[in-house]
């Protein structure tokens, strides 16, 4: 079982880590609660990050977001209300984010978003999101993200735990409900299970579990959600180590590979 020592230590590198991530959104979060447009950028970005690269997720976030805008301001939000399961009323197949085709499963992902969004009293995510979360709602609207089709349930973890963590609603969150504020990745899970918190188990609600029972046995309780983040920050930070190593270990290569400049745009 974990030390408590390196318990605190990794719920603290987590909470100084979340307040370090919010520092590009803080001036805008008047922005994201009276903006609607803004409020849906805020939300999509988060969704296209799955299974991919973050640079590429973000080509293709900024294609869509941009679209989306353009297409509301013409249109209205209430056309989106009735879009079609697999039609692409934004055009994005039309797109050519940096030379990438536009993937259908996004599409599919960013109309499910619309339709969701276009459907709330004032079709503003964020402002919804931030109400829910201080109603105790939060169940039902998680319930709602995850139906968005390529979005599960470390997606829509991430951009409630995002939403709360920006407007510092974590100590708000009753206990019964944490669970939708602990995304759970592949890295999570390597250390969760490194550090013994969990068997041989695969689902991603047993490494929540085990990680809101580690965080509450001790005294005072650490949180788990900044112990969830510091497990992934921690996870970044041995992979960032062991490519130093490697750099350090291959000058001469790498040397190699620059002067063939094959690495350059364009070649």
């Amino acid at each position: 079982m974990i030390q408590e020592g390196v318990l605190r230590a990794i719920a603290r590198l987590g909470a100084e880590a979340l307040e370090i991530e919010k520092r590009t959104d803080i001036g805008k979060k008047e922005g994201y609660l009276s903006n609607p447009t803004t409020a849906l950028a805020y939300f999509l970005r988060r969704l296209f990050y799955r299974g991919r690269a973050d640079w590429l997720s973000d080509i293709y976030a900024e294609a869509a977001i941009h679209e989306v805008a353009n297409f509301v301001e013409q249109n209205g939000w209430e056309a989106l209300v009735s879009i079609e399961q697999d039609h692409d009323p934004i055009g994005l197949l039309k797109t050519s984010p940096r030379g990438y085709t536009f993937p259908r499963a996004d599409i599919k992902m960013v109309c499910d978003s619309l339709r969701l969004v276009a459907r709330l009293s004032e079709h503003n995510v964020v402002l919804h999101t931030k109400q829910c979360i201080e109603t105790r709602e939060t169940a039902r609207l998680y319930e709602e993200i995850v139906r968005i089709r390529y979005v599960k349930d470390k997606l829509a973890c991430l951009f409630l735990r995002d939403t709360a963590s920006l407007f510092d609603l974590f100590e708000t969150i009753d206990r019964d409900e944490i669970r939708y504020f602990l995304p759970v990745d592949t890295w999570v899970r390597q250390l969760c299970k490194r550090f013994g918190l969990v068997g041989d188990v695969s689902d991603n609600n047993s490494f929540k579990d085990a990680m809101i029972r580690t965080c509450g046995g001790v005294a005072p309780p650490a949180s788990p959600i900044y112990f969830d983040h510091g497990l992934w920050v921690l996870s970044q930070m041995t992979y960032t180590v062991r490519n130093l190593e490697l750099v350090r270990n291959n000058l001469e290569s790498l040397r190699a590979i620059r002067d063939s400049r094959i690495l350059e745009t364009g070649s």
